[in-house]
């Protein structure tokens, strides 16, 4: 089972099992994973008008994953 991921002091992000690394990633290729994933929705349907119901919906997911990375730590 994979634990957190530590933060490298090299500027990488290593996923480890427990005694062993399993996968290191730099931190840059992470961000822009994370950037690319984040706009490609949103590419298509470029709107700068939003309902309340997306607002809410949105700032419900970022609290959950927040709370999540707290809860796990």
């Amino acid at each position: 089972m994979l634990k957190m991921p530590l933060i490298g002091s090299a500027g990488s992000v290593t996923f480890y099992n427990g005694w062993t690394s399993i996968l290191i990633v730099p931190q840059w290729a992470v961000l822009g994973a994370s950037t690319v994933l984040a706009v490609v929705p949103w590419m298509y349907t470029l709107s700068y008008r939003f309902s309340l119901r997306t607002l809410l919906i949105a700032t419900t997911l970022v609290a959950v994953g927040l709370g999540l990375i707290v809860w796990l730590r």
